[in-house]
């Protein structure tokens, strides 16, 4: 954005300076400098407008192809949701108020009626700077490869299945309530908003136990490392985690003594054996 107002104010500079002749004659023939502001930022108030009317329908045009290029879902209905309006109403703002302050230096830097005296030399020259003009374009491309790149992986990431329901909500029970949990658990069931409920002794993504197991196959020692957690009856439901073999955890306690749930990692540890039903190797349940 910054680029891009460097080259508007570029573009202001030497359409002022195209004009100075003109707001010099302006200037004897009794206009104010008041006028002359009004003058210019009605010009270029009219610029601005149409230019950010002519852009509001590329972006709409251009939709279809940014979520193809993108991996999004924008619709036409996300840019005139009240909070995108108010931001585009914001930077049209923005504009015609560096365009207004950067009139008022124009004109009184430039339009000096002592400029007029034959004995000054006094030249106009625009703004041209070839070798920064490349540069603002090769700066330009760059954000615009880097804004799609940051995007999409952005829409990767969100997209991405991990194997968990993300509109699930974690709340650690600080140690000293931990005997209140149960209860805890039936006052959130009570809000209309909460579905279910799962009590658990760590969260899902980033805390567990490490367990190193040992077991002989073939006369050859062999060691692993699972990690795991324990869960109630709710673990999977409130997770969204599908179960594709076997049975999950019961309400019954006593039923749950000598049950673990595992993985497809872990299963593949195992490629030639059924784990469904048995003890873990190394470990006796």
């Amino acid at each position: 954005m910054g680029i891009a107002i460097f080259n508007y104010l570029g573009i202001l500079a030497n359409k002022f300076l195209g004009k100075l002749k003109e707001y010099f004659l302006r200037r004897i023939n009794g206009s104010t400098i008041t006028d002359l502001i009004a003058r210019f930022m009605l010009e270029n108030s009219i610029i601005v407008t149409v230019s950010f009317i002519s852009g509001l329908f590329l972006m709409v045009e251009a939709i279809p192809f940014f979520n193809t290029l993108t991996n999004s879902n924008i619709s036409d209905a996300f840019i005139w949701q009240p909070e995108q309006v108010a931001i585009q109403a914001g930077i049209v703002i923005f504009i015609l108020l560096i365009t207004l302050i950067f009139c008022l230096y124009l004109i009184r830097s430039n339009l000096n009626l002592n400029l007029l005296r034959t004995d000054q030399d006094h030249k106009i020259r625009s703004i041209q700077i070839p070798v920064f003009n490349i540069f603002q374009l090769g700066s330009s491309m760059a954000l615009l490869i880097c804004s799609l790149v940051i995007i999409r992986q952005m829409n990767y990431i969100s997209n991405k299945p991990i194997g968990l329901n993300r509109e699930v909500i974690e709340i650690k029970i600080p140690p000293q309530y931990k005997d209140k949990a149960v209860i805890f658990k039936e006052e959130l069931l009570k809000n209309s908003s909460v579905k279910k409920v799962s009590v658990v002794g760590a969260s899902p993504l980033l805390e567990h136990f490490l367990v190193r197991l040992k077991y002989q196959q073939d006369g050859v020692e062999k060691e692993y490392t699972p990690g795991g957690f324990s869960g109630d009856e709710n673990y999977l439901d409130v997770l969204g985690i599908e179960l594709v073999k076997g049975e999950g955890f019961s309400e019954t306690l006593s039923a749950n003594a000598k049950k673990c749930l595992v993985n497809q990692s872990f299963a593949r540890l195992f490629p030639d054996l059924d784990i469904i039903g048995k003890e873990c190797r190394g470990w006796k349940i």
